[in-house]
């Protein structure tokens, strides 16, 4: 398999199964959102959580949690993609798109951390 195809097949993987474990994660939360915790059906009552609280949630099988953590693998799914595609690059060794892809993982890792 060449390298131009093997990278499209990882970054095409990496979209698809972060689209399906995400919406599995989402899926599972909300459903047992309403069944076990039918005072929060509301997702109003649903609070962003940190990443310490996230983990530590998690560790108790919070629902929130689950669905915050559902979010943040979906958010995150684009970000290794561009990632994936930024090493693709680099072993093609075509450098004007690993630059092109390196600055668009820099504008979003500053979007992401900086930017509030």
């Amino acid at each position: 398999m060449s390298t131009p195809k093997l990278a499209h097949t990882y970054i095409s993987a990496v979209l698809k199964w972060g689209s399906y474990l995400s919406l599995v994660m989402l899926l599972c939360g909300l459903i047992s959102l309403g069944f076990l915790r039918p005072e929060l059906s509301p997702l109003s009552n649903i609070k962003t959580l940190s990443f310490g609280q996230l983990i530590s949630r998690l560790s108790r099988f919070d629902i929130p949690a689950l669905i915050n953590l559902g979010l943040l693998v979906l958010m995150f799914t684009p970000i290794l993609r561009v990632i994936v595609a930024v090493f693709s690059f680099i072993i093609e060794k075509d450098l004007k798109y690993a630059l092109v892809a390196s600055g668009v993982l820099l504008v979003l890792l500053f979007s992401l951390f900086v930017i509030r």
